[in-house]
C-alpha cells in the first residue's frame, strides 16, 4: 500500500510554538521551518504500490527489447499544464529520430495540445493511447526501455516529490526526469537508474542528456 501524509503540506499550520508535523516532502521543509522555528517537522512521503513493488521482481530488461527495434520511451499519467509534455515531447522525439517510440499513456487537459504538438512537428515517433488499469501498467513499465518523467517550471514544483518518482525507482528501469528543485536532488542521490535532465528547455530546445543505454 502506498504511504501518504495524514496532514500534507498544511500539516506545519497550528500552533507556533510546539509540537510535531508532517510534511509531504522535505523540499517544504525550509519554508515552514522560517515560519514555525519551534515546531519539529516529520516527513511521509508518497510511497509505491504493492503492484509495482512485486511487478518489478525478476525484471528481465533484454527481454523487453529486440535488436533492430526502436527504444520505447514511455509516460503514464496525467496529460496537464503541470507536467507540460506537449512542449517537450514532440521535440525529443523530432531530435531523437525513428531510434526512439514515445509511448504516452493517459489524458488530461493537454492532451489535445499535445496532439497538435506532435503534428505540428511532423513526428511519427509519439504515439497517444487512453488510460489504462493498474495491471497494465505495470506491464507497461516492464515493456518500456525506458520510463519519462517531467515537471512544468513552475516554482511550485521545485518543493514537491511527485509519487511517480518511487514507481520508477521500483521498476529499476533507466529513466528520464525533467524536474528541478527538491525532486531533482533526490532523483540525484536516491535513483541509481535515472538520469536528471538538467535543462530539458532552453529557449524553446529541448536539451536532452540521453540515457547510456540508448
Amino acid at each position: 500500500m502506498a504511504h501518504k501524509s495524514r496532514l500534507g503540506t498544511a500539516g506545519a499550520l497550528g500552533d507556533r510554538t510546539c509540537g510535531e508535523s508532517e510534511l509531504v516532502s522535505p523540499g517544504f521543509a525550509e519554508y515552514f521551518s522560517k515560519r514555525y522555528p519551534a515546531k519539529r517537522f516529520s516527513f511521509i512521503t508518497n510511497g509505491i504500490d504493492e503492484e509495482f513493488v512485486t511487478g518489478s521482481t525478476n525484471l528481465d530488461f533484454q527481454a523487453s527489447h529486440r535488436r533492430g527495434d526502436p527504444r520505447v520511451v514511455l509516460y503514464a499519467g496525467n496529460l496537464g499544464e503541470g507536467q507540460a509534455l506537449h512542449e517537450i515531447v514532440p521535440q525529443l522525439a523530432k531530435r531523437l529520430g525513428p531510434n526512439v517510440r514515445f509511448k504516452i499513456i493517459g489524458d488530461g487537459g493537454r492532451k489535445e495540445a499535445l496532439r497538435a504538438a506532435v503534428s505540428k512537428h511532423g513526428v511519427g515517433n509519439v504515439e497517444l493511447l487512453p488510460p489504462i488499469g493498474r495491471r497494465e501498467l505495470v506491464e507497461a513499465y516492464k515493456a518500456a526501455d525506458v520510463l519519462f518523467l517531467h515537471l512544468n517550471d513552475y516554482p511550485a514544483f521545485k518543493k514537491v516529490l511527485p509519487s511517480k518518482v518511487f514507481e520508477y525507482g521500483a521498476m529499476g528501469k533507466p529513466v528520464w526526469a525533467g524536474i528541478s528543485g527538491f525532486a531533482a536532488t533526490f532523483v540525484k542521490a536516491e535513483l541509481s537508474n535515472a538520469r536528471h535532465l538538467s535543462s530539458l528547455r532552453h529557449r524553446g530546445r529541448p536539451e536532452i542528456i540521453p540515457h547510456p543505454s540508448l
